[in-house]
């Protein structure tokens, strides 16, 4: 063992189509675990999801077995379609390359508690984004403070107003 050498991979044995396959399943699988948790959907809770996959949808199909098991999607509320007509109506979207998954929130979480939770959210953003202008807004503050400390605080404001931008998104696409 020890003078033998390193074992080396066979490349005509490998599959690039096969693994960009598989890496498409494991994203798919991944975002919509990501996202039932970000909307705080219950882990044993079985969803509904729809998924416009392009000319993967064939790939896709194949695997709605696996998706269903691993992301916790009912089999029969699982729709692969090559493209949609429409988007389906207040849905959470994630999108990989040309893939998009829509979950319909309807079926994942209480809308107007949702709606609720958001504007609370939007609200306390506006705020911090309105603090955030008056302090740089502060000439005094501005040529007093450190460039460090000012250069930080123009970043939080940067990260204010997108988390803000990203808020008033979620909100739109609830009405």
């Amino acid at each position: 063992l020890i003078i033998a050498p390193y074992p080396t991979a066979d490349e005509t044995l490998i599959d690039p189509q096969a693994e960009r396959d598989w890496t498409l399943l494991q994203d798919v699988v991944r975002g919509i675990r990501n996202l039932r948790n970000e909307k705080g959907v219950e882990a044993g809770r079985w969803i509904a999801a729809t998924i416009a996959a392009g000319d993967r949808a064939a790939v896709l199909t194949a695997e709605r077995p696996t998706i269903s098991r691993l992301a916790r999607v009912t089999l029969d509320n699982l729709v692969i379609a090559e493209r949609l007509d429409t988007a389906p109506a207040q849905a959470a979207v994630f999108v990989i390359g040309s893939t998009e998954v829509f979950l319909p929130l309807a079926g994942m979480v209480d809308l107007a508690e949702e709606r609720a939770r958001l504007t609370k959210a939007y609200d306390k953003a506006v705020a911090d984004v309105e603090r955030r202008h008056a302090k740089l807004g502060n000439e005094s503050y501005v040529s007093r403070a450190p460039a460090a400390i000012v250069e930080r605080d123009r970043a939080g404001l940067a990260d204010a107003e997108a988390q803000r931008d990203a808020l008033s998104a979620q909100l739109a696409s609830l009405a």
